[in-house]
């Protein structure tokens, strides 16, 4: 069985390759498969920090503010204005993930362009916790 710093590591490491995926659909301009991606970077790279803390990780697409309360709780530090766009962030792509996928709701250049510029940022923010767990 992996240890919990293997199995974040590898959490990590899909959700760079999330983030591949998104910015190349963007790059095509398939808004709502870029959207999707980038939605599974985010839940991926914050369940990364979840397990590499010895954290529960839950069955929720949605984890922002969950991970951002766990680091607190160890005295690991997030500004304020920082927390605030990885919780947005992590809630707005759990809530457009299924209409994304199944094509309930066309999004757009600008939508996926949030998406993929708000996974870029959770991605680098948690690397750069992952290397303090």
């Amino acid at each position: 069985m992996a240890s919990n710093f293997s199995t974040a590591q590898t959490l990590m490491r899909e959700a760079q390759n999330c983030l591949t995926e998104a910015k190349r659909y963007f790059a095509e301009g398939d808004w709502n498969f870029a959207i999707r991606r980038a939605q599974e970077c985010i839940e991926l790279a914050l369940k990364s920090l979840l397990k590499a803390g010895g954290w529960e990780v839950p069955k929720l697409h949605d984890v922002g503010a969950i991970v951002v309360e766990r680091l607190r709780s160890v005295n690991i530090q997030v500004e304020a204005e920082t927390a605030e766009r990885i919780i947005n962030a992590s809630e707005r792509l759990a809530q457009q993930r299924a209409p994304a996928f199944y094509w309930e709701v066309a999004f757009t250049h600008d939508d996926a362009k949030l998406a993929v510029g708000d996974a870029e940022f959770v991605l680098d923010w948690a690397l750069t916790v992952l290397r303090q767990l």
